[in-house]
């Protein structure tokens, strides 16, 4: 071979191997940086649809945690119960004791939509004097139809007893009801009796109707409370009495409730300052119209027998918002002279009084009885109404 064309073999060797520098390497198996960021990208997307990620971004943590430390349960405060110390927390004051049923025992079966009178015996085994802003009270139970406060109708010092008495009605269906009551002093404290005068006064009762002993006359009922017996009504009879005013002053029967020396007057079925309607012949009376006024009705003498009682319900009439008198159940036995039986406050801020008065203790005696009410200062509005006042068996 030629030199010459030595020379441009090795020439044209070397131009090739130059410029094969730039040629792509491998073929199918060269990176191109483009496409494999691009397939990445749709790779991902593609996972994205067929199992989506929940991004969550993380918050960075504090430079420094906040040290914890570990405190010894023996030296935590703990709240404990502290047992009731009978020294410490008993209320002395303010301390009942139940006594006896006297009237209604538990269980009594009564006609349906009946009324009947509730009375219990308490003693004031206390340190404090009931007096007659203390007041017997609903807590709970059964609807009786009792008024929402019966305020004592006297005082009772420690170690005195007291009859508490409250009217009710029997509900219409048959069934056992009760109806709970507790005391409530003047400063408002709800007391009961026994340990902790815990335990409410009740009252439980079997409602039943005339035909149950008719059509059933083989089953056993509890004491079966008849029907009250009316023996002398006096509002039916108050101008049977003789009416007079603190000044002696003999007044008319009936009078006219305008007249300045005080009156007594029919108003039956009257509305009461708590504003219920309470059934029945009622005497309506006012004293005379001057401080401290009175008025007294003198009624002929009834024989009394054993079992015999005095039944009515004392209220002020509704819309007399100054009305506050002192009410007297005065008698006079066998002629001799009149003398105290019991009396009671009533006030327009009060509830109604539900009286019932055993009058055993004057069996086989002829017993006149008082009726009086005299004003507690200024005498207006001292509307006084005395709502079926009855000796009844």
């Amino acid at each position: 071979m030629r030199p010459t064309k030595r020379f441009a073999l090795i020439g044209l060797i070397f131009l090739l191997s130059l410029t094969a520098c730039n040629l792509p390497i491998g073929g199918n198996n060269a990176v191109d940086e483009n496409a494999v960021n691009t397939q990445v990208a749709l790779t991902v997307s593609a996972a994205q649809q067929a199992n989506p990620t929940i991004i969550i971004t993380a918050t960075p943590l504090p430079q420094a945690l906040p040290t914890l430390t570990a405190q010894p349960l023996a030296t935590q405060s703990v709240p404990s119960a502290t047992p009731l110390s009978a020294t410490a927390t008993a209320d002395t004051c303010n301390m009942a004791k139940f006594v006896e049923d006297v009237t209604i025992p538990d269980d009594s079966s009564i006609f349906a939509s009946n009324s009947f009178v509730k009375t219990w015996r308490v003693m004031n085994v206390g340190t404090c004097t009931w007096n007659t802003n203390y007041a017997l009270v609903v807590v709970s139970g059964d609807d009786l139809k009792a008024p929402t406060a019966v305020n004592l109708p006297a005082s009772v010092p420690p170690g005195g007893t007291l009859d508490l008495s409250v009217t009710l009605t029997a509900p219409a269906a048959d069934g056992t009801y009760q109806q709970n009551f507790k005391l409530r002093s003047d400063t408002g404290l709800l007391f009961g009796t026994g340990a902790g005068a815990a335990y409410s006064l009740y009252v439980r009762i079997k409602v039943i109707h005339f035909y149950v002993l008719t059509l059933m006359p083989t089953i056993q009922f509890g004491p079966l409370v008849p029907l009250e017996t009316t023996l002398y009504n006096l509002a039916d009879h108050y101008c049977d009495a003789t009416w007079k005013n603190n000044s002696l002053v003999v007044l008319p029967c009936p009078g006219t409730t305008t007249d300045a020396a005080g009156f007594v007057v029919r108003n039956d079925s009257p509305y009461l300052q708590n504003g219920t309607q309470y059934n029945g012949p009622t005497l309506f009376t006012h004293p005379q119209w001057v401080d401290n006024g009175s008025i007294a009705g003198f009624f002929p003498a009834q024989a009394i027998q054993n079992g015999y009682r005095f039944r009515a319900t004392l209220g002020c009439a509704q819309g007399g918002n100054a009305c506050d008198v002192k009410v007297q159940l005065n008698y006079s036995q066998d002629g001799g002279p009149v003398q105290l039986l019991q009396s009671w406050n009533v006030k327009y801020g009060s509830a109604p009084i539900a009286v019932d008065i055993d009058l055993s203790g004057f069996a086989g005696h002829n017993i006149a009885f008082v009726l009086a009410v005299s004003a507690n200062g200024t005498s207006g509005q001292d509307w006084m109404q005395w709502v079926n006042p009855r000796i009844i068996k």
